[in-house]
């Protein structure tokens, strides 16, 4: 079955995994999934041959491991991820011209990301256009000569 465990967050060591990791528990960032699952114990649940995937709370894809690793035993491993504010998934395949941050996870589908399509008249394109009309104005009042103020 693939793994699709959303919404990692920082959390604090427990009173187990202080002691459990001693002094080197401060060394370590902890995680828990939206359903209360640990990171470290999540990694088991995921194949060794399978695509690992990272995507934000909006399904665009951040992080993806799709290569051995060759520091963790060859395999794809999901342990490359720090998945604070994230979300986990493995999937069998990529899409022909995958690229990160340019595709989303829907939780089954790998998709292109839409694009959105820029605001017109926003207020921010009307000052703009004020200024650039104030400076031709200025610019023509003063021969083209930038006056002190």
């Amino acid at each position: 079955m693939m793994q699709n465990i959303k919404n990692f967050k920082a959390v604090l060591p427990s009173v187990a995994d202080a002691k459990k990791f001693g002094e080197r528990v401060n060394s370590i960032q902890f995680f828990l999934s939206e359903d209360g699952r640990d990171w470290y114990e999540c990694q088991a649940l995921f194949a060794d041959d399978t695509i690992k995937i990272m995507y934000d709370q909006n399904g665009v894809i951040v992080a993806v491991v799709d290569k051995p690793v060759p520091s963790r035993g060859n395999t794809l491993a999901v342990s490359m991820f720090n998945p604070s504010g994230r979300s986990v998934a493995e999937v069998e395949s990529l899409p022909e011209g995958f690229a990160v941050g340019q595709f989303v996870f829907d939780g089954v589908n790998i998709t292109p990301r839409p694009v959105v399509a820029p605001r017109k008249n926003s207020r921010l394109d009307v000052m703009q256009k004020e200024l650039e009309q104030l400076k031709t104005m200025l610019m023509s009042k003063t021969g083209g000569i930038p006056q002190p103020t």
